[in-house]
């Protein structure tokens, strides 16, 4: 039998699982939803939507920051090349076969919280879709 502090302690740790998973979700979200405003910028111009030397540049980045932060590079790389994917779903360049966004799937990240078991933890404050002039 676990001794009740044990299980105390792993209740504590799955609740901040489930805190952080959360907010991974909104932020996967949210950059999705900029990536296909950025998409579209960029398409409204001529140009196409995907942008190679732009990819290259994220995914590098991706690589530095895992490196810094103890994390593997192939892991990070590899999420944040399914999220660069993602962003193309419904236009001509959609290779994942996924359903389009819908356009209110939307947060905003606030200010940082105090250090949480040594990392700083963003409070992710989902945002409603803009109401039409007159409505509720």
């Amino acid at each position: 039998m676990k001794e009740q502090g044990v299980e105390l302690e792993l209740g504590d740790l799955r609740d901040e699982i489930a805190r952080i998973d959360r907010a991974l979700v909104l932020l996967v979200a949210a950059r999705l939803r900029v990536a296909r405003e950025a998409i579209r910028v960029r398409t409204a111009t001529g140009d196409p939507v995907t942008h190679r030397t732009q990819e290259f540049v994220v995914l590098d980045r991706a690589r530095g920051w895992a490196l810094e932060n103890g994390v593997s590079p192939d892991l990070v790389v590899g999420v944040l090349r399914r999220l660069v994917e993602a962003g193309k779903v419904g236009t001509d360049e959609d290779e994942t076969g996924l359903p389009p966004l819908p356009a209110q799937v939307s947060c905003r990240l606030g200010r940082f919280s105090k250090e949480s078991r040594g990392y700083p933890r963003p409070i992710l404050v989902p945002t409603a879709p803009a109401s039409p002039a007159g409505s509720p």
